[in-house]
């Protein structure tokens, strides 16, 4: 038996990159080997000392860099010192040493904040400008932090490589530009001029007992805690206020996958495209199709994480088939707001027993449980999948196609339309089209695609003209561009998610037209995803209206942050929202995880 306790790495940004340290036991935030500038190697050996660009997404700074070049001299002094006071000089040893020396070490006590204004100490080691490193023992700064200080010890080029002077070269005197250069990143990142300190901000979350000590901490101090992932879905919801974030990207990996038995166990912070990657080996699916958010926010793809997607619960365009992501979710564990471990499920289907807590969490958006392993159903690949594109219809002719094709034996797993300023998005038998289109996929064995198409055209009795096929390769483009709501990259209008009943379909669209409003309709007619290039509390009550009188929900994907803080994000009567503050209260006591994410108060 053995026991440890594991502390909360603290972190602080530069620009768009997280510097991530360590803890000591004394509550002091420890950040070693932090660039200030540029290493000053090959061409930038003899030229003016560069300032750190911050280019990725994280830097850890647990340990200390190399010392600069130099000799055995305050080796050799402190071997004597040893010596002198009955040590052992063996004990002493040169560290490394690297001409890629320019970096800082940092001690900061947690109680700082923006008002206190913390004195910070900086340490030049001396040396004689030939030897001495930033972090000799007795340079350390833990035991002066722990008084309230930050303290810096900085490194600097010594020798021939900081001194050095030519006729040839531009400048000298490399030391003393190091040193400005490190005093000039420690005015700018904590001063401010000001002496306004960092603070610590992110918990890196690499293993499930990391995640537990973590989150008993928040519980214990109260907190507040923003569940991050890979960041696709971190968009969606209210904006709220958290003191630390609790980042899950790296806690990622396939635990256990048997394609036999048909699920993928798997951590919370796995990339969606490290599992898609995992299964198309063997020819398997997530048959729910999960959305890529990213060309959304960004432009760019980001499906996410696995624990995202089952925390939001979005589903594409075979969820009305197939069902949602809960309905594939076979077990996970978690971490209520306690820091206790929780689990439910397992790795099949017919494994849950009382209260499924899957069904509960899956949804939640991250408010109710830290989610650390997921076990998910997967499903074979069809041998292939063709779409009937029907054109130009208009919306109730459209909405009339994809009822009777769902109704219909020819078991369609997709129904969609676009109206006439989204046909420009696709290319369609290698032709442009630009009117409307309304696209039905049928999957499954070749020859038994082939058939179901035929017979669906005729069923909806279309003429030659009228419509055409995609092929296989065309069909997966197509489906992508829709799940992925690709139609509306780099938009910067508002746009709400709104599932009604298909009977319904019509009459929220004819009631919510406005001159400005694109949509397009998905899930056989049951989901309209609505942009709005202005939107106000007024036009959110006329929505939330509109969909309640015609029994469905709305959810804001993506909205003017100014009014995030404010806006209802979902739809929720006062009965429900007694009922979530409850259930959020038995998970999540101290409400610390996402609080206010999905609702006031909860």
């Amino acid at each position: 038996m053995f026991s440890f306790v594991i502390y909360s790495d603290p972190s602080f940004r530069i620009d768009s990159s997280s510097i991530i340290g360590t803890q000591s036991p004394n509550n002091i935030d420890i950040y070693l080997g932090v660039p200030f500038a540029e290493p000053p190697i090959n061409q930038l050996r003899w030229e003016k000392t560069k300032p750190k660009v911050f280019n990725k997404d994280k830097y850890y700074a647990k340990k200390f860099a190399p010392a600069c070049m130099q000799g055995p001299r305050i080796v050799n002094w402190y071997k004597g010192v040893a010596s002198g006071f009955g040590g052992d000089p063996e004990y002493i040893s040169m560290p490394e040493i690297s001409e890629d020396c320019l970096y800082l070490n940092m001690w900061v006590p947690q109680n700082n904040d923006q008002d206190s204004k913390t004195p910070v100490l900086v340490f030049i080691h001396g040396g004689s400008n030939r030897a001495g490193w930033s972090f000799e023992p007795n340079y350390i700064g833990e035991e002066l932090a722990e008084e309230g200080v930050i303290v810096i010890t900085v490194a600097y080029r010594l020798g021939v490589f900081g001194f050095y002077s030519h006729p040839q070269l531009d400048v000298s005197n490399f030391a003393i530009l190091d040193l400005i250069e490190a005093l000039k990143w420690i005015k700018n990142n904590i001063s401010k001029g000001k002496l306004i300190i960092l603070e610590s901000t992110t918990y890196p979350g690499t293993t499930r007992e990391e995640i537990v000590e973590i989150v008993k901490n928040c519980y214990k101090k109260s907190i507040p805690l923003e569940i991050s992932g890979l960041q696709s879905k971190n968009k969606i919801g209210r904006n709220f206020q958290a003191e630390k974030t609790l980042d899950l990207s790296n806690y990622k990996g396939i635990i256990d996958y048997k394609p036999e038995e048909l699920y993928i166990k798997v951590k919370a912070g796995t990339p969606i495209s490290e599992i898609e990657e995992a299964l198309k080996k063997n020819n398997q699916q997530l048959a729910f199709e999960p959305n890529d958010f990213g060309y959304l926010f960004s432009g760019e793809s980001n499906s996410g994480s696995i624990g995202g997607v089952v925390a939001c619960n979005f589903a594409g365009s075979r969820r009305f088939k197939v069902g949602s992501v809960r309905d594939h979710l076979l077990g996970f564990q978690g971490v209520n707001g306690k820091g206790e471990t929780i689990k439910s499920g397992g790795t099949v289907v017919k494994n849950v027993t009382g209260y499924d807590l899957c069904k509960i969490l899956s949804g939640s958006f991250g408010t109710l449980t830290i989610l650390t392993e997921i076990s998910i159903k997967v499903l074979p690949k069809p041998e292939t999948s063709k779409t009937l594109i029907i054109k130009n219809p208009h919306v109730k002719k459209a909405l009339d196609y994809l009822g009777q094709s769902l109704s219909s034996s020819t078991d369609p797993s997709g129904g969609v339309f676009y109206p006439d300023y989204f046909g420009k998005n696709f290319i369609l038998n290698d032709l442009t089209h630009d009117g409307g289109l309304t696209g039905i996929r049928v999957e499954g064995p070749m020859n038994s695609v082939d058939q179901r198409i035929d017979r669906l055209s005729k069923e909806l009795a279309l003429i030659n003209n009228e419509f055409s096929v995609l092929d296989s390769v065309q069909t997966e483009i197509f489906w992508n561009k829709t799940k992925n709501l690709e139609v509306f990259k780099n938009s910067k209008s508002n746009l709400i998610r709104i599932v009604v009943p298909i009977s319904e379909t019509l009459q929220v669209i004819q009631k919510l037209k406005k001159d400005d409003l694109n949509y397009f309709i998905d899930w056989g007619g049951s989901l309209i995803w609505m942009a709005f290039d202005h939107l106000n509390s007024k036009i959110l009550a006329e929505i939330k209206e509109i969909t309640k009188n015609h029994q469905g929900y709305y959810t804001l994907i993506k909205i003017e942050d100014d009014f995030k803080a404010s806006a209802d994000i979902f739809t929720i009567d006062p009965i429900k929202y007694k009922i979530s503050e409850k259930i959020k209260k038995s998970f999540d006591p101290k409400r610390i995880f996402n609080p206010g994410k999905m609702y006031t108060g909860i």
